[in-house]
């Protein structure tokens, strides 16, 4: 009867240390509502938001996924916290967030122009000056906000992040193309290049890479194309920038034209953008793309780029 008695006592004891335990963690369980205030952006493009709050004491940070740009809620113990909000990325761009001080969003390496294509197997030459830059893709259209300290009590269980863009808008248009009716492929890439941005800070990387662009016909002498940039030359340090148009013609002749187009990317004075929201125009008056040896003769086995001197100045 005494051991009974015994083994009763030892459970109970255990049954009211873990009630302790689980009455402690709960009494610093919350439910955080994070929103997401649009007053200084336009969401173009985002469709889901994600948050990070990062432990100021310490810790992995906590996350948490939602659908749309307006916000929701997620689970937080009580106490102090760094945050971010950010919009989620495609698949050109990741997010690296294991410390607030550290996280950051940086574009995926790619190629500057598809060796696949038309069958080419020669490697295209960088934009001048940058051989040394690494490719990468261009951004998706990113969203972001960012908050050293906040904390989450009994008290404060609201946390609102007002994101700005993370990216700017390059459009680029060619006038004046010559011989446009042979080329059967074409692209171009703009070097000097911020590969990242941070999310504690909202700047650009001081590193530089080169990003390829898309370029579309738009009538029988005219080019163009848009991408999307992390920035360039933060903490106004001027880096070089080149924009280098790729032409492929029907008869399997390579062409490449170097634009120098610095004073042009730094002119950013849009006064009735929003914050952070970045307009570039780019405009090159001509482009001398010569004439194809043989017409209507294409030979993917023709070897190297062939650079072509832009006589008219940017």
């Amino acid at each position: 009867m005494r051991k009974e008695t015994a083994y009763i006592a030892i459970a109970a004891a255990i049954f009211a240390s873990c009630q302790k335990d689980l009455c402690y963690d709960h009494t610093h369980d919350s439910r955080l509502e994070v929103r997401f205030d649009w007053s200084r952006s336009t969401p173009d493009d985002a469709t889901a938001m994600r948050a990070y709050l990062f432990p100021q004491a310490g810790g992995k940070p906590l996350t948490a996924d939602f659908a749309g740009t307006k916000g929701g809620m997620m689970d937080a113990n009580y106490g102090g916290y760094s945050a971010i909000g950010v919009s989620q990325p495609d698949g050109t761009t990741q997010i690296v967030a294991d410390r607030y001080e550290d996280a950051y969003v940086i574009a995926t390496e790619t190629e500057l122009v598809s060796e696949k294509s038309f069958g080419i197997s020669t490697k295209a030459p960088m934009p001048d000056g940058a051989e040394d830059e690494t490719v990468r893709m261009q951004p998706s259209f990113l969203y972001a906000d960012t908050c050293s300290h906040m904390t989450v009590s009994s008290v404060n269980r609201v946390l609102t992040m007002r994101p700005v863009a993370l990216v700017d808008t390059i459009d680029v248009t060619v006038e004046g193309v010559e011989n446009l009716e042979y080329v059967v492929g074409i692209s171009a890439a703009i070097s000097g290049l911020s590969p990242a941005v941070s999310l504690c800070t909202l700047q650009p990387f001081d590193d530089v890479c080169t990003m390829p662009m898309t370029m579309t016909k738009m009538g029988e002498k005219k080019i163009g194309g848009r991408i999307l940039v992390f920035g360039h030359c933060p903490h106004e340090e001027i880096h070089r920038h080149v924009l280098t148009i790729y032409t492929i013609l029907d008869d399997g002749k390579k062409y490449y034209f170097n634009n120098e187009v610095t004073d042009k990317m730094h002119d950013l004075e849009h006064p009735d953008e929003k914050p952070q929201e970045k307009h570039i125009e780019i405009i090159i008056p001509n482009l001398p793309i010569p004439e194809p040896v043989e017409q209507g003769s294409f030979n993917p086995d023709l070897d190297g780029w062939t650079e072509v001197d832009v006589s008219v100045s940017m």
